[in-house]
């Protein structure tokens, strides 16, 4: 048996609420978030190896462009960031950034993101 890791994007663009497919980049905030904290908790680890945590998965606001952090003289957007410390560029930096709730000062792309323990592979709660 080959155990397949998929990256977080690729769960979410086949997400399912309620059996109908819903488009989580365009899908209201509100009501994206409280339908991810409803499916339960599940493992997330980051690609580079540098984090596993398990959370209720959350989007933000935010993507990689538009947030920003560090010193107020030396801030960079996610998508500098991820370049430089993981050499990860973003496929699409313009897509809202993911984070476990608790942990809302720590926000990721959703391709530097992936489900190790397949919690959300077709079979489990977000493919009804």
């Amino acid at each position: 048996m080959v155990l397949v890791v998929l990256p977080l994007n690729t769960i979410l663009n086949a997400l399912r609420i309620g059996g109908e497919r819903v488009d989580w980049r365009r899908m209201g905030l509100e009501a994206l978030n409280r339908a991810l904290h409803d499916l339960g908790v599940f493992a997330l680890r980051h690609i580079g190896g540098r984090w596993e945590r398990a959370g209720h998965l959350q989007v933000s606001q935010d993507n990689a462009r538009t947030r920003r952090f560090g010193p107020r003289r030396a801030q960079i957007t996610v998508e500098e960031y991820s370049l430089r410390r993981d050499g990860l560029r973003p496929l699409a930096p313009q897509d809202r950034l993911v984070y476990l709730e608790g942990y809302e000062g720590e926000v990721f792309p959703v391709e530097v993101v992936e489900d190790p323990s397949n919690t959300l592979l077709p079979h489990g709660p977000p493919f009804n």
